[in-house]
């Protein structure tokens, strides 16, 4: 378990004094529920798509960095390629 100390002003032990007596709960407990709700709000608001866009993790293999995103596109043409009557 890591240990992380935390300087705060007036203004904001203040408010951590009033989610104590609010929630019930040290300031360990508000503080921990805290960064869980921060991370969740954040996290949840990326896709996977977005997250792999933004760490550079789509089209690292080589070839058209775009083949993700543009896959939808690429099978519906080829499809209606092969499905158009033959002259």
């Amino acid at each position: 378990m890591k240990m992380l100390s935390v300087r705060l002003d007036d203004s904001e032990f203040v408010v951590l004094s009033r989610l104590n007596k609010h929630l019930g709960a040290s300031s360990l407990r508000v503080v921990k529920r805290g960064i869980a709700a921060l991370a969740q709000q954040k996290l949840r608001a990326e896709s996977p798509h977005k997250m792999a866009v933004k760490l550079g993790l789509i089209g690292v293999f080589g070839g058209r960095a775009d083949l993700s995103e543009t896959v939808a596109v690429r099978v519906r043409r080829k499809l209606r390629a092969e499905s158009a009557p033959r002259r």
